[in-house]
């Protein structure tokens, strides 16, 4: 990806200082690069266990690097930022020790760590404001990257070094609980006193720092180096090239003419490797220097120096890999230092720190070695944060509270005749933003109508319509809104209705589904049957009974008797049989109780 850098920014550095026999730093002249690094690392200063006191914007100290309760963001492409950055910053030498003053003159890194809120989008600015006596390099522009090695924001400093600004591009917003590592370098004004105070601001809130006079006058900086010494200093290229460094070997000055020093160089860290090409080669000699430590004569393949002249110094690369680089480097005359640069060619631009090591022989019996670490003390940094997982969730109920989910759950709506109110509850419980919201319900068993469903999503953005059923969103994460429906017309048949939603991840544009179903019944009232009415009792004619025949006519005329008339039968045998059948009919109707 193209890094978006101002152009022809060639920023150096680690001007880190060079050690002299008695021990006085050194720093690398100016003269020794085309491209003059605009502020140096000075990692002099004291170490401290304390951070740069902080101030809110109420004017009353805090402790040491406080959170900020609001982010100074500004939202371009999308509603809003859930939440608050909660970010610290603080100043520290290149090699992240921490100091308790700045010094004048010097150069610091400018730290600006901590958790984005999550719900960033592209175009989203964070504002870092520095006052004097502390400056940013101007105009000059830092990629920040992720985790993965692509490009996730730019950090630019402004014209006159006093203000920079971190913009968000696309990739914060499909991320989640995003961690901030960003830098930049400051200087401190050489004019600066101990009525001075450092002071810069981060997100509103307001560092400060005191500041110390600067160093006293260099001693005995003119001594010629007799040990060997490395540093390096670190340029940003523009566009699709890669950043660069230049490790420098500081030779120890001869001691007899026609010597010949044998260097070895090991990249000790993946993320760079050597350039290889003996072209990029570069070297320097000279005889002496001046008080201030710099140097008073001698020429560089920088400057006039040709390299096929071999008059005063001659050098070969003798082999180069990726990680290990030898050459050897001949000198004509004696009382002579030199200076080899070699290039190292940056493969991961996301490190801050190139550490690498380098031994020096030569055939006059020296030998010596040191190691340094490269710094990218101008800006940058890194962010890193989870990928965004869209979901969503669905609870459905009736106005009692009953999920009813399965159907040994149903409900049973007898008492009001089948019938009540459903009530649907529906989250973000992913980690993205959600678009493209749609409720439904349908009836998948059973009697019964499902009506009047309607979505109050202002409950979830107070911007959202209040009614309907589809929503453009944004749904936020852990947002939620609730809907109602009125079912009715449920029978004793098992009755099943789904409700259902759909939408789609804002940033990624991966669907999400959630659905939940409830269960009901309902009992019929019964309707009685009618009582059947006794049949209607049809009168029954007596069969006529028959006449007794007449008795004959006797021609012997009866005899006139008082008493009875004669039966047949004597009056005892009447009685006997009376009695009888008086029996017989008691031991019927006796007999019939009985069962």
């Amino acid at each position: 990806m193209k890094k978006l850098r101002t152009a022809g920014l060639a920023l150096l550095t680690m001007a880190l200082a060079l050690p002299t026999a008695s021990g006085v730093a050194l720093a690398e002249p100016a003269d020794d690069d085309p491209t003059v690094p605009v502020v140096a690392a000075d990692d002099t200063a004291a170490d401290t266990t304390e951070d740069a006191g902080a101030t809110d914007n109420d004017g009353t100290d805090e402790a040491a690097a406080p959170r900020v309760s609001a982010a100074d963001v500004t939202s371009t492409a999308c509603s809003s930022v859930v939440g608050a950055d909660q970010l610290t910053s603080t100043i520290t030498t290149f090699s992240n020790s921490q100091v308790d003053a700045v010094t004048a003159g010097s150069s610091y890194r400018m730290n600006i760590t901590g958790t984005l809120a999550n719900g960033h989008c592209a175009g989203d600015t964070i504002t870092v404001t520095i006052a004097h006596p502390l400056q940013g390099n101007a105009n000059a522009s830092y990629p920040i990257y992720a985790t993965d090695g692509t490009v996730a924001g730019q950090l630019v400093v402004n014209g006159d070094g006093t203000q920079a600004t971190l913009t968000l591009n696309e990739w914060v917003s499909t991320r989640n609980n995003v961690q901030l590592d960003a830098y930049l370098a400051v200087s401190v004004a050489t004019t600066a006193t101990e009525q001075d105070t450092a002071t810069w601001t981060v997100d509103g809130t307001t560092y400060n720092m005191p500041v110390n006079p600067g160093s006293e006058p260099c001693t005995d900086c003119d001594t010629m180096p007799e040990q060997a010494a490395k540093w390096g200093y670190y340029t940003q290229n523009d566009g699709d090239a890669n950043d660069t460094m230049r490790i420098t070997v500081q030779i120890p000055t001869t001691t007899a003419p026609n010597t010949t020093f044998t260097i070895t160089d090991t990249l000790g860290s993946e993320g760079q490797r050597f350039s290889c090409v003996e072209d990029d080669l570069n070297w320097r000699y000279y005889t002496s220097l001046r008080p201030d430590g710099n140097l008073a004569d001698g020429d560089s393949t920088y400057d006039t120096l040709s390299k096929t002249d071999t008059s005063q110094i001659s050098v070969t690369q003798v082999s180069c890999e990726d990680t290990t680089f030898t050459a050897t480097v001949t000198i004509a005359n004696a009382g002579v230092a030199s200076r080899l640069y070699i290039p190292v060619l940056v493969t991961d631009e996301s490190r801050t720190e190139f550490p690498d090591a380098v031994t020096v022989t030569s055939d006059q019996g020296y030998s010596g070695g040191t190691s340094t670490t490269v710094y990218n003390d101008q800006g940058g940094g890194t962010l890193g944060g989870n990928d965004m997982v869209p979901q969503i969730d669905i609870v459905k109920a009736d106005t009692d509270g009953n999920d009813a989910d399965t159907e040994d759950e149903a409900v049973d709506l007898t008492s009001t005749e089948g019938a009540t109110q459903l009530i649907f509850t529906i989250t973000n419980i992913g980690s993205e933003r959600l678009r493209d919201v749609t409720v439904t319900d349908e009836i998948t068993k059973g009697a019964g109508t499902v009506s009047n469903l309607d979505c109050d999503f202002s409950q979830a953005d107070p911007q959202a319509p209040t009614s309907g059923t589809t929503w453009e969103g944004p749904f936020l994460i852990d947002a939620s809104f609730t809907c109602t429906a009125d079912l009715t017309g449920v029978t004793d048949e098992i009755h099943e209705d789904v409700a259902s939603v759909d939408a789609t991840g804002w940033f990624t544009g991966t669907p999400v589904h959630a659905d939940n179903p409830y269960h009901a019944t309902s009992t019929p009232p019964v309707t009685p049957e009618p009582t059947p009415s006794a049949p209607e009792s049809t009168p029954v004619t007596p069969e006529p009974t028959p006449s007794a025949p007449a008795p004959s006519q006797s021609t012997t005329p009866r005899k006139n008797t008082r008493g009875l008339p004669r039966t047949g039968v004597d009056g005892t045998s009447g009685l006997a049989a009376a009695l009888a059948l008086a029996a017989g009919l008691g031991a019927v109707v006796s007999h019939r109780r009985r069962r």
